[in-house]
């Protein structure tokens, strides 16, 4: 601790490292656990739960109102004590809950605090913010709460429902402005990019970060790269279609997903399919409207088998109507109190210091 930087001293007791990052919470949180994408939700944020993680030498985090210095959310770390599996190790960090929740502006400046015991031996500290929260826009109906969608397999296949493999040649696109290569290290133009000495093998290769992960080039620049449209691709929008129609386990969800599973069954209808996106539904299209059939975060599905086939459930036949809504859930009752809206989100602030104490 006698090597901390300056900035890292905790005033009341030295031994203790200290990171704060201030900043409104549009700016500084993610959506989602993987930081899917940056903040894009409703102006006032209904805060349900948060929680901190960190690593070892921890202490505790907190998230503070950056006017009042008011604490708004803790989370402390807790440490094993069995010799034999988990002493030393951080094995809980403790979460605050809201109900009922407690509103804040998206635009409400606060400060993240995390603590660090700087007397112990570690290498680096991190922390890691989530919170979950509602968008007060949705409702959701008793029958669209279950987190696995019961569909049935329609009886055609709507091909219109499928990715246009012509349409997504057009999204091709240079995207490095995007990324955090242009936004963190100044590098904006592909030209420039594969002239990098971490980016192997040009257009064929990747980008190879200081952490070993490899990302490959088509990410940054596709079009300069003359970017074809796969089946990795045509997955992928079979993927976002379904995470878009599939928040809840509603009629719109339970439509595409037994279309999916028809198409995939290589009813009427599929030979009108480009023969790239045909090929990749008839192969992958079962397990995908499977897998997509369960709702939520994957941790909610961990002790289920893994469906790569389908053959460990059955999918029925839908009645009469094409499988078009047959089945489905029933969209006219309505779920919950005075119609208070469900539809959740984590949002993650990640603040990082490499510092060898």
């Amino acid at each position: 601790f006698t090597n901390l930087p300056e900035e890292h001293i905790l005033l009341e007791d030295p031994q203790i490292q200290v990171l704060r990052q201030t900043g409104i919470i549009r700016n500084m949180f993610y959506i989602g656990r993987t930081y899917e994408r940056e903040y894009d939700g409703p102006d006032t944020v209904k805060i349900h739960r948060c929680t901190g993680h960190m690593h070892i030498g921890a202490i505790e985090q907190r998230i503070e109102n950056a006017v009042t210095g008011e604490i708004i959310c803790t989370s402390k770390a807790t440490y094993g004590t069995d010799p034999m599996s988990d002493l030393g190790f951080v094995t809980g960090m403790g979460v605050t809950n809201f109900n009922p929740h407690i509103l804040l502006s998206a635009d409400q400046s606060i400060r993240v605090v995390t603590l660090y015991n700087a007397s112990t031996v570690h290498t680096g500290v991190m922390g890691l913010f989530s919170m979950l929260f509602s968008d007060g826009n949705v409702q959701v109906k008793k029958e669209e709460t279950p987190l696995t969608v019961e569909f049935c397999e329609a009886s055609t296949c709507n091909a219109s429902k499928l990715p246009i493999a012509e349409k997504l040649q057009e999204t091709c696109t240079d995207d490095i402005e995007e990324t955090l290569v242009c936004t963190s290290f100044g590098v904006c133009s592909c030209d420039t990019f594969l002239e990098l000495p971490n980016v192997i093998d040009g257009c064929d290769g990747y980008l190879l970060a200081k952490t070993g992960a490899r990302y490959p080039t088509t990410f940054f620049c596709a079009k300069t790269c003359n970017c074809t449209v796969g089946e990795k691709d045509i997955e992928a929008k079979l993927q976002k279609a379904i995470k878009s129609v599939c928040a809840y386990a509603s009629k719109d969800c339970h439509d595409y997903l037994a279309n999916l599973y028809s198409c995939a069954d290589e009813k009427d209808g599929i030979d009108s399919v480009e023969t790239v996106v045909r090929d990749l539904v008839v192969r992958q299209g079962r397990f995908i409207a499977l897998e997509g059939s369960k709702l939520g975060h994957p941790a909610l599905h961990q002790m289920e088998s893994t469906l790569h086939d389908g053959s460990e459930r059955v999918i029925p036949v839908c009645g009469s109507n094409d499988g078009e809504g047959q089945d489905a859930p029933d969209s006219t009752t309505s779920f919950g109190v005075r119609g208070e809206p469900t539809s959740l989100y984590f949002l993650n602030f990640v603040l990082v210091a490499l510092f060898f104490s």
